[in-house]
């Protein structure tokens, strides 16, 4: 559903070097996730998928990466994109709650906070919706997150 085999999730470094410390961070029905295993594509077409797409996920038995939170931007440029839902919309956000459950993004705002050097920061707040219309809020931020 949402394994990763073929995506480059790999050591950060900066532009002079050094270690680039980054981290997504998201909270769900209260409960808190922070991982490092984060990256943003400006171009996906050879996977068919949208281009200013930001994924972040986990390791989990049986996938590479397991997605959990993915945003599908209209770009990633600093400024503040409202959430939409819809199959095709822009600024779309799919979200793969603890139990597996594949929830969408109904509304509210990402804001990209800072792009430079490759490396983007931001954070989120979003309703999400499961297929059922049952809705619940989904927060989060993110610090240094590659840019390929």
């Amino acid at each position: 559903m949402f394994a990763i085999g073929m995506f480059s999730f790999s050591c950060k470094k900066s532009v002079d070097g050094q270690a680039n410390s980054n981290s997504f961070t998201w909270v769900h029905n209260g409960i808190s996730h922070t991982t490092k295993l984060d990256t943003a594509y400006k171009s996906m077409a050879w996977l068919l998928l949208p281009p200013y797409s930001i994924f972040a996920g986990e390791n989990k038995p049986g996938y590479i990466i397991f997605r959990r939170v993915e945003f599908n931007l209209t770009s990633f440029d600093v400024g503040t994109y409202s959430v939409n839902a819809g199959s095709g919309a822009f600024n779309r956000l799919t979200y793969v709650d603890d139990a597996g459950n594949t929830l969408i993004g109904a509304g509210g705002t990402l804001n990209i906070t800072a792009n430079s050097n490759n490396y983007l920061s931001g954070n989120f707040s979003a309703t999400i919706i499961t297929g059922s219309g049952t809705s619940s809020l989904l927060t989060g931020h993110f610090t240094n997150m590659p840019v390929r």
